[in-house]
């Protein structure tokens, strides 16, 4: 298992936002190479990047939408996030 933090910021006179977090096992110790995989819900489009060697992830100027965040590592247990909205 993994857990995943998200932040996602709202803009209130801008129209993007963005999603960020941090990979961690259930020690609390950070993942790096994590694959997160974002998919914006209204449109079907995805992206897919890797955590640092700090666990951290971002994905910024997104559209205002629900969006499922996926992460999957080797040896754990995928986690996916549905309806994180903006």
């Amino acid at each position: 298992m993994i857990a995943v933090s998200l932040d996602s910021p709202k803009a209130w006179a801008q129209f993007t936002s963005s999603i960020d977090g941090t990979v961690t096992d259930p020690s609390g110790a950070v993942v790096p190479g994590a694959s997160v995989t974002i998919t914006n819900e209204d449109t079907g489009i995805s992206q897919t990047v890797q955590t640092s060697t700090a666990g951290y992830y971002r994905f910024p100027s997104l559209s205002a939408s629900p969006y499922t965040v996926k992460v999957a590592v080797t040896g754990f247990k995928t986690k996916v996030l549905e309806h994180v909205r903006l």
